[in-house]
């Protein structure tokens, strides 16, 4: 069955997606086996980079949801964020620890080595291999546990303690 025959066409909640982005559609193409008719071609004549007012009433509504329910979603991350540094004001030393880990479980994008009591300051940069084997240049930064590190070893890192703000 080709995307436009499955049910996550006829349903129109993927009609922003679908016109407007071009991963979505390869994706779409390679998981159906195929997009139908011509290449790229909507049942419902949407034109490609189609704004959210062209798309219809069904599409429109399900995005406004989304919408809501990220911002929704972000706000509770805030909270949490609040509610745990307020926590860790008042845990007793030997939580601490756990309380890290809860906190680093929820939000990884917090243990780099700019987050780091550890750090010891960015020495120049590195090279080293991301998914796919490529290559990359990458900081580099002096620590005081470890010789040198990079934001990817920080997040593995047992010794990573973030900065008091």
């Amino acid at each position: 069955m080709s995307f436009i025959e499955s049910q996550q066409c006829k349903l129109h909640q993927m009609c922003f997606h679908c016109r407007n982005d071009e991963n979505f559609r390869k994706a779409m193409e390679q998981q159906h086996g195929g997009w139908g008719k011509d290449e790229w071609g909507c049942p419902l004549g949407i034109p490609l980079g189609a704004s959210k007012n062209q798309l219809p009433e069904e599409a429109q509504k399900y995005l406004e949801e989304m919408e809501k329910r990220k911002k929704e979603h972000e706000e509770r991350l805030k909270q949490v964020r609040v509610d745990l540094d307020e926590l860790e004001m008042v845990v007793p030393e030997q939580g601490i620890d756990l309380l890290n880990r809860i906190r680093y479980f929820i939000f990884p994008q917090d243990k780099k080595a700019d987050n780091c009591e550890n750090n010891g300051g960015k020495i120049g940069e590195v090279d080293q291999e991301c998914c796919g084997g490529k290559i990359n240049k990458v900081d580099a930064y002096k620590c005081s546990k470890h010789t040198l590190t990079t934001d990817r070893k920080c997040n593995q890192c047992p010794d990573f303690k973030k900065k008091k703000s």
